[in-house]
């Protein structure tokens, strides 16, 4: 058995003269299936490249026909953290990227099924716990967010396993003679038996629909994407398996309208306290109700103690905005410190991606930049994504639901419920009947422009059940969410932070799907209640505001004047770029936005350079 414990490097910074504890990882496994042992000096090499996930230290162990990695990022203090990778009995390792949810509701299973657990157990701990008590089944104990790596060498078993709603990545690869498994996608691309051949069908799916459908695919046609809520078992044979999918959940009613706030909030403490590092926090805080909602949970459960800061991107000259209006107001509120980006000298396709994928997003590098800054102070950033999905619920697609179904009774009941709460009709009503009825302008067919000798695909994942919120469940489910993840996993963004998003806490999802939508989904009306007295009025009663034309603006001022032809020939095995054309200020939105994501592809293949033989490192031995 070999063992290699890297230097870990103190965290610069204020929080660095207390000792640090709690950590996201980046996680590594080889298991070959030839019998040969795996190479340590090869597994050594790869888990360097997960440097940017875990840049406080790194360690690998190789036992016969398996080798696990570990990187370490640091995110909290108060005990040193968990060595990994983990074995209670020298018989089975583990390697884990674990945030743990209902910490105590496990322990308490834990002792049930006969494992004595201590009460300072780390999530990892718990995590190896869960698998000697339950084994294949212990992620349906597990709630939270996490990906890990377990091999059992009695058995020469492997047993990989994503979170529900795929907070944390993990990837895996089949080659010759061996499985391959890991969190961080340039870490399993530099195996010298995986080609860089690209994913021509994922390609075009980020062309036409912005993220890849496929929630087993990924840019490179041998890396597979473990889905969100699944299992990878290797025992002889490979398997992978769903293990929980959002079902409707039993209706919960309330005498009192109250009830519902109270519940809520409570919910929503817990799921920021569970989310709190024992050390210093940003909060990714735009002006809007869902970001500065979780930092006024943040300041409430830290207390006056805690060390809590907010972030905020503004626009001044290019497009002014009212984000830095409402963001100062919220924060001299909550008496926290905001650090604005003015993004206006951003220009367009800036950032280009990762090694294994293209950048997503035309202006991504700003958020990159926002955690960089944030990274200054603390390794934990608070974010308000999801908001707007588990609140999704239109009423006028509510009342046509209700009138194809001629339950006429239950459309004025709930429209009542609606001027009660809200002091009358929407307005203006005129426009909004329009997009009720599916009236209105529609957005250009994109298949148009696709190769027709690429297969077509069906969409993801969808929601099976037919219930009142199928809508926000289905929008929860889709593929669009583990990219946004992935895209600010440190290990893609190369920001040594770790986001964490207490609105997509599994109970506040289920307490709002379960409650009545009307009215307290509509215009977010439980959240602006409960966010009574925490939150400036201003703030609390803003309306739902559009983020606006980022894009148009900087095309008018010439972002993209010297953009020059497309570079690389495989583009147009893909699309027929030539009719689609360059990004131009007067093109429809959707069509300009697939133009921009044209020229993000374009430039990520141009600059994909042949792979480097993988450098061999030096291996300690224990």
């Amino acid at each position: 058995m070999d063992l290699c414990r890297a230097h870990s490097p103190r965290l610069a910074g204020p929080a660095a003269a207390e000792p640090l504890w709690g950590a996201m990882s980046g996680i590594l496994g080889i298991f070959n299936t030839d019998g040969h042992a795996v190479d340590r000096h090869l597994l050594a090499s790869m888990a360097r490249a997960m440097s940017c996930a875990g840049p406080d230290g790194q360690c690998q162990w190789v036992h016969r026909e398996a080798g696990l990695a570990h990187a370490l990022l640091r995110t909290d203090g108060v005990v040193p953290p968990t060595p990994q990778p983990l074995s209670f009995d020298g018989v089975t390792r583990a390697v884990v990227d674990a945030r743990l949810d209902r910490r105590a509701e496990l322990a308490a299973a834990l002792a049930v099924a006969g494992r004595r657990v201590r009460d300072d157990a780390s999530d990892e701990q718990l995590v190896l716990h869960a698998w000697h008590a339950w084994a294949a089944r212990c992620v349906e104990h597990l709630h939270g967010d996490f990906s890990l790596i377990i091999w059992d060498s009695l058995h020469r078993r492997l047993f990989a396993a994503r979170d529900r709603l795929g907070i944390r990545p993990l990837y895996w690869a089949k080659l010759p003679g061996c499985v391959i498994v890991g969190n961080v996608q340039q870490s399993l691309a530099l195996h010298p038996d995986c080609s860089s051949r690209l994913n021509q069908q994922a390609a075009a799916d980020f062309l036409l629909e912005g993220c890849l459908r496929d929630p087993h695919a990924t840019f490179l046609a041998d890396i597979r994407r473990l889905p969100p809520a699944h299992c990878l078992t290797l025992d002889g044979q490979l398997r992978l398996s769903c293990y929980w999918t959002l079902h409707e959940p039993a209706p919960l009613r309330y005498r009192r309208g109250e009830d519902y706030v109270h519940h809520f909030r409570h919910l929503l403490e817990a799921a920021v306290a569970d989310r709190l590092p024992r050390g210093p926090v940003s909060v990714l805080m735009s002006g809007g109700l869902d970001s500065t909602s979780v930092a006024a949970i943040a300041r409430r459960v830290a207390g006056a103690q805690g060390r809590l800061e907010a972030h905020t991107v503004i626009h001044r000259g290019l497009r002014p905005d009212a984000e830095e209006r409402f963001a100062l107001s919220a924060a001299a509120h909550l008496g926290i410190p905001v650090h604005f980006l003015c993004a206006d000298e951003y220009r367009l396709c800036e950032s280009g991606g990762s090694i294994c994928e293209p950048a997503c997003d035309a202006l991504g590098q700003i958020s990159n930049d926002l955690l960089r800054r944030a990274s200054r102070r603390t390794r934990v950033a608070l974010s308000g994504d999801g908001g707007d999905v588990i609140f999704l619920y239109p009423l006028g697609a509510h009342l046509r639901r209700l009138l194809a179904r001629k339950r006429y009774a239950a459309a004025a009941r709930d429209l009542a419920h609606y001027v009660r709460a809200f002091g009358g009709l929407p307005r203006p009503l005129l426009p909004r009947l329009s997009r009720w009825l599916g009236l209105g302008p529609t957005s250009p067919d994109l298949r148009q422009w696709r190769r027709t000798d690429l297969p077509q695909r069906a969409d993801g994942r969808a929601v099976a059940e037919d219930w009142c919120r199928a809508q926000a469940a289905g929008a929860l489910l889709d593929p669009f969410w583990p990219a946004v993840f992935e895209q600010e996993h440190p290990g893609y963004t190369g920001v040594p932070v770790e986001v964490r998003y207490p609105l997509l806490d599994l109970r506040v999802v289920e307490f709002v799907l379960a409650i009545p939508a009307v009215p307290w989904m509509l215009n977010k009306h439980l959240l602006r209640r409960a966010m009574r007295g925490l939150l400036p009025r201003c703030v609390r009663l803003r309306p739902k505001t559009p983020a606006g034309d980022l894009i148009r603006p900087r095309l008018l001022r010439g972002d993209m004047d010297g953009a020059g032809e497309l570079q690389s020939q495989q583009i147009h095995t893909i699309i027929d770029a030539r009719r689609v054309g360059p990004p131009r200020p007067d093109q429809h939105p959707v069509v300009r936005d697939l133009a921009l994501r044209t020229v993000l592809l374009d430039r990520w293949l141009a600059q994909r350079q042949p792979r480097p033989a993988p450098e061999m490192g030096v291996f300690c031995h224990a």
